[in-house]
Order: C-alpha cells, then sequence, then structure tokens
C-alpha cells in the first residue's frame, strides 16, 4: 500500500522540569511508566562485570517486548552484545546480523548481501539509496528501507524484497505492537527547501490482505521556540507496552538535548527536559537489577547456541 494519509495535529503540554530520579524519568510529577534512563557510565558497568571492561558503549536498544536491555560495543566490528535480564543476569550473546538488533531471519541476511532490491505493491523493482537507511523494529520482524529521497518501503524480514507499504517521506525508526506498525520519519522536501526539521511523521500501519494499510497519519510538530531549526528532532524508543514515544530535541543553544514525550492516541506532547544519557521503555529497572547481583553471571544466551556462525 501507498499513501500520504490524513493527518492528527499534536497538541503540546508544559514543560515537566526534573526528568530523572534513580533511573526513572519522571512527567509532572508522576513517574513515565516503563521509561528509564541510563548514563553512559553506569551501562559501562555490566561491560565489565562479563569481562568486557575495555569496551565503550555504542548503541544501546532492546527486546521487542522490553524484557531484555541490549548494550552493543563502541565499535562496529566487534559484533558481540550483552544482554541483561530484569533477574539481574548478564550474558554475552555473538551477534552474526549486519544490525545492532536481534534479527537472525535467514531470509533477511541474504537479501542483505545480495542487492538489496525491494519490490513495490505496483509490481515495480526498486533499489535503496546508497547511502539510504536500513532499519528493523526491535522484534525484529518488519524493516524499512529508503528507495528515494522522501519515499520509504516498509517490509517483513521472512520476505524482505516484497514491500507491503510505501511511505512518501524519509523513514527514521519502526517500531510493532499489539498488531500495527509505527514508521516514523521527515519530510525531506521541506528539509532541503528550508535547511530545518519542524515536524516527525508517523504512519500507524495495520497487516492485512497480503500487506500494510494506512490507519492513522500523525504530525509530530517540533516543541519550543525557534521550531524550525535544523538540528536533529528523532524518535529515541517507542514503548512495547502503549502509545508513548520518546523523542530527543537537540539544541545548539543551549547546548544540549532534551527529551520530549509524545503520546501517538491523543497527541498530546509534553517537554521534560535536559536529556540525560539513552532513555528506553523496559519492562522494569534492568540496570539496576543487574547492579544488585553481584558478581554478574557471565553467560552464553540460548539465542546464541541456535545462532548460525
Amino acid at each position: 500500500m501507498r499513501g500520504k494519509g490524513l493527518f492528527l495535529l499534536a497538541v503540546p503540554l508544559l514543560a515537566c522540569g526534573t526528568p530523572v530520579r534513580h533511573h526513572q524519568i519522571y512527567c509532572q510529577g508522576e513517574p513515565v511508566p516503563h521509561l528509564f534512563a541510563y548514563t553512559g557510565g553506569e551501562l559501562r558497568k555490566p561491560l565489565g562485570q562479563v569481562g568486557l571492561g575495555e569496551s565503550f558503549v555504542g548503541h544501546v536498544g532492546r527486546s521487542g517486548n522490553g524484557d531484555q536491555l541490549l548494550i552493543f560495543p563502541l565499535l562496529a566490528s566487534d559484533n558481540r552484545v550483552v544482554e541483561l535480564w530484569p533477574g539481574g543476569r548478564a550474558a554475552i550473546r555473538e551477534e552474526a546480523t549486519p544490525f545492532r538488533v536481534c534479527c537472525n531471519q535467514a531470509e533477511f541476511l541474504s537479501w542483505y548481501r545480495s542487492g538489496r532490491d525491494i519490490t513495490t505493491p505496483e509490481g515495480a523493482r526498486r533499489s535503496p539509496l546508497p547511502f539510504g537507511r536500513i532499519s528493523t523494529d526491535p522484534t525484529g520482524y518488519y524493516f524499512f528501507v529508503n528507495i528515494g529521497d522522501n519515499e520509504t518501503a516498509v517490509a517483513s524480514t521472512q520476505d524482505p524484497s516484497k514491500a507491503l507499504y510505501i511511505g512518501l517521506f524519509s523513514g527514521q525508526a519502526i517500531f510493532s505492537r499489539a498488531g500495527a506498525v509505527y514508521l516514523f520519519g521527515q519530510d525531506r522536501s521541506w528539509y532541503r527547501a528550508h535547511g530545518t526539521t519542524r515536524e516527525l511523521i508517523c504512519h500507524v500501519l495495520s497487516p492485512g490482505h497480503g500487506g500494510l494499510s494506512l490507519v492513522r497519519a500523525v504530525r509530530i510538530p517540533r516543541p519550543g521556540e525557534p521550531v524550525e531549526v535544523g538540528s536533529p528532532f528523532y524518535v529515541a524508543d517507542m514503548s512495547p507496552f502503549s502509545e508513548m514515544v520518546i523523542l530527543v530535541d537537540a539544541r545548539d543553544l543551549p547546548l544540549w538535548d532534551r527529551w520530549v514525550l509524545f503520546d501517538i492516541g491523543t497527541g498530546r506532547s509534553a517537554v521534560l527536559g535536559r536529556a540525560r544519557g539513552h532513555a528506553l521503555f523496559l519492562a522494569d529497572d534492568i540496570l539496576a537489577a543487574v547492579a544488585r547481583r553481584s558478581p554478574a553471571t557471565t553467560a552464553q544466551s540460548p539465542a546464541a547456541s541456535n545462532a548460525s556462525r
């Protein structure tokens, strides 16, 4: 399916104040359910516990349902990932995929390594942009690929050469929960004309009839003044438990990023304050559980024993 969609406009709220207390992120004095933040220093500790004390933190992610915290070393050549669980267990897994997410679909890996062409719902054969993005959702089931400057294809990792949906904007992130797929991005034509990022776009998609159809299209305006600035404005994570999204609004003056909480269901947003570290939606405060369990148990994860080398 292909579409621009009818847009719902977001309604911003007031700033929330001090955002983090003991890893939990707060809004207006109340904890945001399942939303935690960890600094780089805090995330390096479990690396040392599993024997990677010389490594630095690169990408930080989570499992599809938020029950694992994933820490990837900084070097792209290091294919290992440290997996942390709510019970405090830590393990090193050898990650065989080219993406720093849990996706070991053989079909997807074969497609990625052999040209990456994709067929649109209209039957046209397209290739990804040379420097375009290819990214999977945290469940590892769906992914998107930029096939044009303002054109994004969504497909399943089980059948990666067949596009299920085409969004007429530049994709930046993808998530899936409760049977729906959420594709986020921005209008590159506006950025080319004005050099600014004034808003994000979210297409909420529903599977059916061999593809994905557009259910809702939501515009997420950049909060504060000035609204139209050229620095990054992007999605850090989406909750697997609700339609809440944590955004990063990068600013040059003052020189720091700030978190923005956005509810896709209601279109309401709130500025949380200065971004401090990595913000993720998790089932529990996993890093605190790992810290309580000392020394951490270093083990090979079950997925690693089945992964192809």
